[in-house]
């Protein structure tokens, strides 16, 4: 039987293209509840700083209108990292997950774990 392999690994300025990027993007899912606390779970890290925001938008919204909630997490080692209690989301949620422009072999192991919504 294979093994299974848990998170997504990013390298800094890690993108498809040959443009280094210093941001990628989960996909959108619907919002929870009035609020929530997120978790994100570094399972390995090496010499780069993540930095992670979550972002909401209503579904007719552009992408680029999407507005920050809460205020960025970074993570630099291992661990569970947690946001604050959120508030003010509109109809879509996502993340924005910022590793830095240049482009090199630092890199980072991370799961984003699923979100604790405080129901109305």
């Amino acid at each position: 039987m294979a093994e299974r392999v848990i998170g997504d690994t990013v390298f800094e300025g890690a993108d498809s293209s040959t443009t280094p990027k210093s941001s990628l993007y989960s996909p959108w899912f619907p919002r929870g509840g009035d609020a929530a606390v997120f978790t994100l779970e570094v399972i390995s890290i090496n010499g780069l700083t993540l930095t992670w925001v979550v972002e909401t938008k209503n579904s007719e919204d552009a992408n680029s209108a999407a507005s920050t909630v809460g205020s960025a997490v970074t993570a630099t080692t291992t661990g569970l990292k947690y946001t604050a209690t959120l508030t003010g989301f509109e109809e879509l949620v996502r993340f924005r997950y910022d590793t830095g422009s240049s482009a090199s072999m630092d890199w980072v192991h991370f799961r984003a774990l699923n979100p604790s919504w405080a129901h109305n």
